[in-house]
């Protein structure tokens, strides 16, 4: 994740953000522009305070699930048109046969939606809270 993806999850600021995290605003400047790169720890360390601070973060998550036992996927997007295209072309290249599969009585999903997201500290990445989708395209 770069800093400029993590600031705009966040929906802070260029200055809001340097303030926040004690980060010179020209430098976040200098970051989002690509004119120089944060090392890697300080956009680790970056992402553990935004999670530890449960600054609500939200992404685009592409949900697929097969069966009431959750069997599935779940692929998150920072950009909504990427994600239902990334969707669009995953239905696309599936038979009918498949796609009928997704149609059942318990209402499976095929599915992009704007979710919350949270920091797992085990997994040590960003999850979707799936609990809580807002459906924006979905296949069936």
């Amino acid at each position: 994740m770069t800093i400029k993806e993590l600031r705009a999850q966040t929906g802070l600021s260029q200055s809001r953000f340097a303030e926040r995290y004690g980060i010179p605003v020209k430098t976040i400047q200098a970051w989002e522009a690509g004119r120089f790169q944060p090392a890697d720890y300080i956009v680790d360390m970056l992402e553990k305070l935004v999670a530890q601070e449960d600054i609500e973060l939200k992404a685009w998550v592409f949900s697929e699930y097969r069966d009431s036992r959750g069997t599935g996927s779940e692929k998150l997007f920072k950009d909504r048109d990427e994600a239902v295209k990334y969707a669009e072309e995953e239905w696309n290249h599936l038979s009918v046969r498949d796609q009928e599969s997704y149609h059942t009585e318990d209402g499976d999903v095929f599915l992009v939606a704007e979710a919350p997201v949270y920091w797992d500290d085990m997994e040590e990445k960003y999850e979707p809270d799936l609990s809580s989708l807002d459906p924006v395209w979905s296949a069936i």
